[in-house]
């Protein structure tokens, strides 16, 4: 065997090994939230994988009562419909449950970590400290325990990046094919990938003008999402692409939030959500920048609590707008900074259409988090995760040229990140568990009373009610008879709800469901909103929090929700 051979294969043998500790790793962080609860809009992609295994052509030709009334699923649902295939496809093997169907998105999370380790493998010098990093983030952990498209769409989000540099690198054409089968792959599983088009055609300009040519292999996307436009608009009567881009500039409209909360919330979700950064500093920054930025820090939150009226106004009124918080928000504040000058420090260092790619990737979505899309949250932070992870590796190999005395170091700072990321997950697990333990509490109450029995309320609560009986209260049509009961979430953590008067129901029952009592991910009054900033410009608070409340209602007027 020669020389060269045996190098080939003690490469081939530390790829595989590096493979199987990310693997391993991701498994390990994910598994021990393997049962939780369907939350948030997990239903959306649950009844719309039920209605596809019966109908396989026509995925979203089925109503749903979401909004307090109902709708054609396609009014609904803003998300295109390949991640509703994938939930059909696993649940048609391994069926339902929440285990069962958690494990198999395992896979995607996968996925998308060595997808980041492909891609950093021709970026940095550690490429497994890069994928790591992304890991062991608050967002992609969150996001990978639900069922939703957007680990799924971050997955072939990064591999098309990385296959298309592998494209221009070996100029091979199948590698850009397959690149561009990606994007439309990650496009009709998420919306946001439609922004991988402008990306990669910068770096390839950027990289080389005579590979100007090989932009035309993007055409292959374009005319599949073409196609699914018209699609959509022959069966559902609008374009289903176009579609989702009005309703988030209608409900920017709506909102009317002005520039500086914007730039507020998403600097916060950005340094929240992308934590390992922080416990980065001391290899990232000098000592004067890291003193500098904790004056900035408590500058932001003094100035915050000052003028807390506004603040209050500001933030949806929240009543327990305290010192403490006004502490989070500084702190995430600037970290939410230092996040976006990472790509821009390393764009100004190295100058190249690498460097390019990673400052448009990462400052691409923070704008669009913040300003384009219809609201700032966690979700739409996610596609940050793998270039943070790679520029944090960047960034220690630009201030330590010798990368073998900083580089086992630095790695043991996402050891303390990752005991982070876990505990935001552990909060959210248990949010989607109280609602779930809620609604198996209502149904026995109810069943006992053998009456007729309805919700008012959304997301995982909404989805269990009904699996146990229960029906969704149509406001527009409300057909409740008298003696009726009516089950209503905590107003603070859900939407459609209408509390009736006295007068019209009694309350026959409550139940205190206890979740995380020290760190939320979703409660107007704390200004948590990890899946929305409508609750608050951070992702996630740390403080006291009291449990969920679910109130029973007998019905003693039957015109009560009569308008």
């Amino acid at each position: 065997m020669s020389l060269t051979e045996t190098t080939s294969d003690s490469a081939g043998r530390q790829r595989l090994w590096e493979l199987g500790i990310l693997a391993a790793a991701t498994i390990a962080c994910l598994a021990p939230f393997i049962t939780k609860a369907y939350c948030i809009d997990d239903p959306l992609f649950l009844w719309a994988g039920r209605h596809i295994q019966s109908h396989p052509g026509d995925f979203f030709a089925f109503d749903v009562n979401w909004d307090g009334f109902v709708q054609p699923m396609y009014e609904v649902t803003k998300n295109p419909p390949l991640g509703c295939y994938y939930v059909a496809l696993a649940a048609s093997v391994v069926g339902w449950s929440e285990p069962a169907l958690h494990g198999v998105f395992l896979l995607p999370a996968i996925g998308a970590i060595w997808g980041t380790w492909h891609l950093a493998r021709s970026l940095c010098r550690r490429p497994v400290a890069a994928a790591l990093a992304a890991l062991v983030s608050p967002v992609f952990l969150v996001s990978s325990t639900n069922v939703m498209c957007d680990t799924l769409a971050l997955c072939s989000f990064v591999w098309a990046i990385a296959l298309w540099m592998k494209g221009l690198d070996s100029n091979r054409i199948l590698w850009l094919v397959t690149a561009a089968l990606l994007i439309a792959i990650s496009a009709l599983t998420k919306y946001f990938a439609v922004s991988l088009f402008p990306l990669l055609i910068a770096y390839t300009l950027l990289r080389s003008r005579r590979a100007a040519w090989k932009l035309v292999v993007l055409l292959l996307p374009v005319a599949i999402l073409a196609a699914y436009q018209w699609w959509t608009w022959r069966h559902y009567g609008r374009g289903l692409l176009t579609d989702a881009a009005d309703s988030a500039a209608i409900a920017r409209a709506v909102s009317l939030r002005p520039l500086w909360q914007k730039t507020l919330a998403m600097l916060c979700f950005s340094g929240g959500c992308l934590a390992p950064a922080a416990f980065c500093v001391p290899w990232l920054l000098h000592k004067r920048w890291i003193a500098t930025g904790a004056l900035l820090s408590a500058a932001i939150a003094f100035n915050l609590y000052t003028i807390k009226p506004r603040t209050i106004q500001a933030f949806n009124e929240t009543p327990h707008f305290h010192a403490e918080l006004s502490a989070q928000i500084g702190l995430f504040c600037v970290l939410g900074i230092l996040v976006i000058w990472l790509p821009l420090a390393d764009l100004w260092r190295r100058r190249d259409a690498e460097s390019a790619l990673l400052a448009f990737w990462l400052l691409g979505t923070a704008v669009f988090a913040g300003y384009v899309n219809w609201t700032c949250n966690g979700r739409s932070i996610l596609p940050m995760a793998p270039v943070v992870g790679i520029l944090l590796a960047r960034r220690v190999e630009d201030r330590f040229r010798d990368a073998r005395t900083p580089g086992n170091r630095w790695v043991r700072s996402l050891i303390p990140a990752l005991a982070f990321g876990l505990m935001v997950t552990w909060s959210d697990f248990w949010f989607a568990d109280s609602a779930r333990t809620a609604a198996t509490k209502i149904a026995e109450f109810c069943q006992a009373r053998k009456r007729p029995f309805w919700l008012q309320g959304h997301w995982g609560f909404q989805y269990y009610m009904e699996e146990a009986g229960a029906k969704s209260m149509d406001f527009h049509h409300p057909t409740l008879k008298k003696y009726d009961l009516l089950a209503i979430p905590n107003p603070n953590r859900s939407v459609a709800t209408r509390i009736p008067g006295q007068e019209f129901a009694g309350l026959v029952g409550s139940f205190d469901m206890p979740a995380c009592s020290w760190l939320t991910t979703l409660d107007v009054q704390a200004a948590a909103g990890f899946y929305s900033s409508g609750y608050g410009p951070m992702p996630f608070v740390f403080g006291a929090f009291p449990p969920d409340v679910y109130a029973i209602f007998e019905i003693r007027d039957e015109n009560v929700f009569v308008e």
